[in-house]
């Protein structure tokens, strides 16, 4: 196992894990990687403060990652239902490590617990626009299972246009 480390942006007793103008600099840190317009393509985030703000609403989850004690990227989860979300990587920038990170993260996700030791996800499931094949590559390469594409799904802002989706999932079993 590699040292990866997940640090959930929650409040713990009412204190919060990191400060909103920490969380704001991330997103200027995924920014300046180029990442951050991969993450919000269809252009629903564009500023830190909405950054912060879509993680303070409790619909969506983030969790910094960390791994030999540096902050290698995130892990949003958002589309809570039931037994299941969708997940969202960015990595501030691509090592030799970053595949084997990421495989550790889901891994970490899906055998998370709730306090009545029962698994809180059965499933996570990723949309990855058709048109970035890199991201497509690198889903599969984490032992995700490519299940379908999904017509016209994802909008992409800077081009004005709508781009299929390709629809990934794992399980504990994967």
């Amino acid at each position: 196992m590699i040292n990866v480390k997940l640090m959930p942006y929650c409040e713990i007793d009412g204190i919060a894990t990191f400060t909103d103008s920490e969380i704001g600099y991330l997103y200027t840190m995924l920014e300046k990687a180029g990442k951050a317009k991969d993450l919000f393509c269809d252009g629903s985030i564009q500023s830190p403060e909405e950054f912060v703000d879509l993680f303070k609403n409790g619909y969506n989850k983030l969790w910094l990652i960390s791994f030999n004690e540096e902050i290698k990227g995130i892990v949003c989860l958002t589309d809570f239902r039931q037994a299941t979300a969708q997940a969202h990587f960015a990595f501030l920038k691509t090592e030799k490590d970053t595949l084997e990170i990421a495989k550790e993260v889901t891994k970490q996700m899906i055998h998370m617990k709730n306090n009545d030791d029962k698994y809180i996800f059965s499933v996570l499931i990723g949309i990855v626009p058709e048109n970035n094949k890199r991201a497509i590559k690198f889903t599969e390469k984490m032992g995700c299972t490519r299940l379908c594409n999904i017509p016209n799904f994802i909008f992409d802002y800077a081009k004005q246009e709508y781009f299929d989706g390709v629809l990934f999932y794992i399980t504990r079993e994967e």
